[in-house]
């Protein structure tokens, strides 16, 4: 039986490629394995979450079984006596986010959670052809807002490539919304055509900072980045201070991993 360790990191962590694997394989394993449950077999939680396609909660849970029988943490010495999910989220989530989060041989810090989620206040935001956007119209689905403004500057543009990617390799499973609240319509349309952005560019007004500062305890500025759950309540808010080193930086699918585990974490 596979042990765990919650302060000793696996000498060996599974690389991205294996946990891409595994995720596509349960995810159409655990969608297959619902299908054939009972109605009132399956729990209300994931009936809630029905939306999102191929459950994804249920596929992360799988994926995280499937990497302990696959033995990468088989040479931990600590067993895990309890038998829930809960008890085995509590136990691993260090290691898990070091699994799935690690560039080279460092483990990005961890985001710090909202204790009590609030709901998300209304941002009045427009998309690029002038008409109202509510991040509702984006269905229940782990999501990423980032605030960004037209910069000459490689590292900027960066940042945007990477969240555009890691809208377009996983729709459905991944919003990715970029407000823009210090260029016109017409420039942002402009420069979202010129470098092919592909996540959902709007543009806000100043308002929004002063409400997301209430509603998250945190006023957002150009390269920060709001955390929302599948719900559309703010769990985190990371300010640009450290975005740039922690965040919108990494590779498409360490942004895209990073926002699933952390929702997946926090939801039960």
């Amino acid at each position: 039986m596979p042990v765990f360790n919650r302060h000793k990191a696996p000498a060996e962590l599974p690389t991205r490629e294996q946990i891409e694997v595994a995720r596509h394989a349960f995810l159409a394993e655990a969608a297959q394995l619902r299908a054939e449950m009972p109605p009132e077999d399956v729990p209300s939680s994931i009936q809630q979450r029905s939306t999102l396609g191929p459950s994804l909660a249920l596929g992360l849970t799988a994926l995280l079984i499937t990497l302990v029988a696959q033995g990468f943490w088989a040479t931990l010495p600590a067993p895990i006596e309890e038998s829930t999910l809960i008890a085995a989220r509590t136990r691993t989530s260090d290691l898990v986010n070091s699994a799935m989060f690690a560039q080279d041989d460092m483990t990005p810090p961890s985001i710090e959670m909202i204790p009590t989620a609030t709901n998300i206040p209304d941002l009045m935001l427009t998309d690029l052809n002038g008409d109202p956007f509510s991040i509702e119209e984006l269905g229940q689905q782990p999501t990423v807002i980032f605030f960004w403004q037209i910069e000459h500057d490689p590292d900027a543009l960066r940042r945007l490539v990477n969240a555009s990617e890691a809208a377009h390799r996983y729709p459905g499973e991944l919003a990715v919304i970029g407000v823009n609240l210090w260029n016109s319509r017409v420039a942002i349309r402009s420069y979202v055509e010129e470098n092919d952005l592909n996540f959902t560019a709007v543009q806000g007004n100043d308002s929004i900072l002063t409400r997301l500062d209430n509603g998250a305890r945190q006023a957002p500025s150009p390269d920060s980045v709001v955390w929302l759950d599948v719900e559309g309540r703010v769990r985190s808010v990371h300010p640009s201070a450290i975005v740039n080193q922690d965040t919108l930086m990494l590779a498409p699918d360490d942004l895209a991993y990073r926002v699933w585990y952390y929702w997946w974490l926090e939801s039960s």
